[in-house]
């Protein structure tokens, strides 16, 4: 079963038994919260993400429309591979001065970013 579907199932139980809208709010959040931190703990998503709440970035997940809202975890695995990259560059460069190894970076949209979030 999905698990999109076992949280509709939820709100539609904490509905029917007169829960408040906050009260169904915050448990959505903490369920998706729940689901999105195991999926990173058993290896299974990245630990790097942006959060999207009904199309928003970066919106809090207690703010989803509960009728048709969305909650998404948009994860990436390129700032990790960026980090390995950079670090085996560094590793594998002719360390005489240590310039050349210090001079490893990555560029993206132009700007400077040597040490990838990962």
């Amino acid at each position: 079963m999905r698990w999109s579907t076992v949280l509709r199932e939820q709100v539609n139980l904490q509905i029917s038994r007169g829960a408040s809208a906050q009260a169904i709010h915050a448990a959505v959040a903490q369920k998706s919260r729940l689901i999105r931190d195991t999926a990173i703990q058993q290896g299974r998503a990245s630990p790097v993400y942006v959060t999207k709440v009904d199309g928003r970035r970066g919106a809090a997940e207690e703010t989803a429309q509960l009728a048709g809202g969305t909650i998404t975890y948009v994860f990436s695995q390129l700032a990790q591979a960026a980090n390995w990259a950079l670090d085996e560059c560094r590793k594998r460069s002719p360390v005489r001065s240590g310039a050349f190894r210090k001079s490893w970076a990555v560029l993206v949209d132009g700007k400077l970013w040597d040490a990838a979030p990962a």
